[in-house]
């Protein structure tokens, strides 16, 4: 079983990735809000790492953003490899 402090850490490095990729493509909370379908202050603690991402939302950003759901999973020293 995955401890909490594991899953929390998951969850932080996700939102993380997220977030540089993001930056990298100018995109805004407000763009990750539509694609969820959610609020905005819901895409924000999703970003933060405050609300956890489900599978189903990881896929969806991951092909959004252009990338594989691995990588978004990855520390980012691990992904320039």
């Amino acid at each position: 079983m995955i401890s909490e402090k594991r899953t929390a850490d998951l969850q932080a490095l996700v939102a993380t990735n997220i977030r540089a990729e993001m930056a990298a493509q100018e995109l805004t909370s407000a763009h990750l809000a539509s694609l969820l379908d959610v609020r905005r202050p819901a895409a924000l603690a999703r970003m933060r790492g405050k609300q956890g991402i489900s599978l189903n939302e990881l896929e969806r950003i991951a092909d959004w953003l252009g990338v594989s759901q691995a990588r978004l999973m990855k520390p980012r020293d691990e992904v320039a490899r």
